[in-house]
């Protein structure tokens, strides 16, 4: 079992690579408290293991928090994770995207027929497959510039908030011309 976080692919990738689980979780499931929570809200945390069941018992540790520490509201499990391994799921609704995802070069064909082919093999087992496009799922370039590039993106506003928190003081001097001038877009 190794602990990670995941915001473009930073648990998924490895595994996928390796043979392993990786579970990049619901924002919210995994609680991270605080400013933190609310500026991080595309990485997520999670875990890479060897099973699902390892997964599942990973998930259902990490979720535990004090009441109110969660600043994303997310209803808990009806059970835990652990007692759905091997539980038959039901008829499910998975999305499939054979985009490319805001980048500029499309995915390999090998891959996409890959993805379709993994699709045949869930609806053959009784669940719903809906294809999606790219721009149903989001707005890459408008999301990649609000988040990271533009006005100081999500690590101006946590530096900032932190820097408070811990009595210090952030400007060049002390966290590097760079993220200081992140701060200054955020404070803008």
């Amino acid at each position: 079992l190794a602990h990670g976080s995941d915001w473009g692919g930073s648990i998924r990738v490895p595994s996928a690579w390796s043979g392993l689980v990786g579970l990049k979780a619901t924002r919210g499931r995994v609680p991270l408290g605080g400013i933190n929570e609310l500026a991080m809200h595309v990485a997520q945390e999670g875990v890479l293991t060897r099973t699902v069941r390892d997964s599942a018992a990973a998930l259902d540790w990490m979720q535990r928090t004090r009441p109110g520490y969660s600043a994303i509201p997310i209803r808990p499990p009806d059970r835990p994770y652990l007692d759905e391994v091997g539980t038959p799921p039901g008829t499910l609704q998975i999305a499939l995207s054979v985009g490319s995802w805001g980048r500029a070069t499309p995915p390999d064909p090998d891959v996409v027929a890959l993805v379709r082919s993994a699709g045949l093999v869930l609806e053959s087992l009784g669940h719903e497959i809906v294809e999606v496009a790219d721009d149903d799922v989001v707005d890459f370039e408008v999301f990649w510039e609000v988040s990271m590039l533009g006005r100081g993106g999500i690590g101006g506003l946590t530096l900032g908030v932190q820097a408070d928190e811990m009595g210090l003081v952030a400007d060049e001097s002390t966290v590097g011309p760079i993220l200081a001038k992140s701060l200054r877009w955020s404070e803008e």
